[in-house]
């Protein structure tokens, strides 16, 4: 399927862990397929590991290579920066403008 020009925006919420990291995949998977730029809403999460992590981290190495614009969202949950300040770790985030 190619990509269209639009845009998908990706909204999680509430405790993401391993054992969700599957279906979060495909759901990247299938935003690649379908759109040329993803932004990705962390703002509503209450607990997320280090797959999930892995996962967003993965997800913009796999944008890039497909041609396609990935951003997170700069409002992110204060659980996810105190993972990530844990785990000594920034995300890239979409910057006003």
């Amino acid at each position: 399927m190619a990509a269209s020009d639009a845009k998908k925006i990706i909204k999680w919420q509430g405790s993401l862990t391993i054992e969700k990291a599957d279906a979060l995949k495909q759901e990247f998977l299938q935003a690649f397929d379908s759109a040329k730029e993803i932004l990705l809403d962390i703002s509503a999460i209450e607990d997320i590991d280090t797959a999930i992590i892995q996962l967003i981290f993965s997800a913009g190495k796999e944008a890039a290579k497909r041609g396609v614009k990935f951003q997170v969202d700069k409002n992110i949950s204060p659980a996810v920066m105190q993972f990530l300040k844990l785990l000594n770790l920034e995300l890239s985030v979409k910057q006003d403008g």
